[in-house]
């Protein structure tokens, strides 16, 4: 779980708790604090062990584990809360839809040009992690929202 803490620069630290304050706001709403916690912290664990699998010579650091793995858990509700979306919110599907595309379509479209720095793999690991996890809790809010 260390790499998670660690950065590389600064630029690095603030572009991950800018994206943290921009995706953790609205799930952490949601599910509250000690779930959102969970959520987090187990997709950055997949993200690192994805990226330690498919890469064992090399080390990742960076929250963007995390970061996907948010992205996975939009992904993921708006899937399983299609239906019940833009009852109260009318924009809310389409706002939600257009956010998590263009996160994914920025992330995916950097990481492949950066000449290596970046650890695709802990990305793809952490948005599968999301995606699953999301799946998962989802259910249960489904539920109560019927």
């Amino acid at each position: 779980m260390t790499p998670t803490f660690l950065h590389g620069n600064a630029y690095h630290i603030i572009a991950n708790v800018v994206s943290q304050l921009f995706l953790g706001n609205g799930i952490e709403y949601g599910l509250g604090m000690k779930r959102f916690i969970g959520l987090y912290f187990l997709t950055g664990f997949g993200g690192m062990l994805l990226s330690s699998i498919m890469k064992p010579e090399s080390f990742a650091i960076g929250a963007s584990t995390s970061v996907f793995g948010l992205v996975g858990f939009y992904i993921s509700y708006l899937f399983t809360n299609w239906s019940f979306m833009g009852r109260e919110r009318p924009g809310q599907r389409g706002y939600l839809f257009i956010f998590t595309f263009l996160i994914c379509l920025v992330n995916l479209n950097i990481g492949p040009m950066a000449n290596g720095n970046v650890d695709n793999y802990g990305h793809y690991g952490g948005l599968i992690t999301g995606l699953l996890l999301g799946l998962a809790f989802a259910e249960n809010y489904d539920r109560e929202a019927r």
